[in-house]
């Protein structure tokens, strides 16, 4: 009777799946024309538009925290790759605006917070993140406001903290 129960969820799943998977690719013949296709396209062209002229903004309350140096820790990466670059994490600092558009949204970002709040954002990277973290924790140390480390190796730390 435990082996069934696993065996209907992922019959039932797999059912979803191949069921959502049919259909026809050609609009034609479904009765759909051109004029259709190209009146959708126009309607969401103009949803587009609209989306992106209204910007949200977090209703948070205006602080200044004095220059505060508000400082992550982050794990460096022993290699480089496309999304790590020099092997820190690219989604928490960059210095400057290079025409890459996660650099750039993440400096715009930054740059914003800190012209906000008057604080200036920092990050720590360390391959040891684990052992400095938990050092750092235990020894009642306040260098680092937010940690940004791996997943896996969230619950070391905190049981060893």
């Amino acid at each position: 009777m435990k082996k069934l129960i696993p065996l209907v969820l992922i019959l039932t799943i797999l059912s979803g799946i191949l069921i959502s998977c049919g259909g026809n690719a050609d609009n034609k013949s479904n009765g759909q024309t051109d004029d259709n296709t190209a009146q959708n396209s126009a309607d969401s062209q103009t949803a587009a538009e609209s989306t992106a002229q209204t910007r949200l903004e977090p209703d948070l309350p205006s602080e200044d925290y004095g220059g505060y140096t508000f400082t992550f820790f982050a794990h460096k990466i022993d290699y480089a790759g496309d999304w790590i670059g020099d092997g820190d994490p690219r989604e928490i600092v960059a210095e400057t605006e290079n025409g890459d558009p996660i650099n750039d949204a993440v400096y715009a970002r930054n740059r914003t917070i800190e012209a906000k709040y008057n604080i200036n954002i920092k990050m720590v990277t360390n391959s040891n993140d684990a052992g400095t973290l938990k050092k750092a924790v235990n020894a009642g140390d306040s260098t680092y406001d937010a940690a940004v480390i791996f997943n896996n190796l969230v619950p070391s730390v905190v049981r060893n903290c």
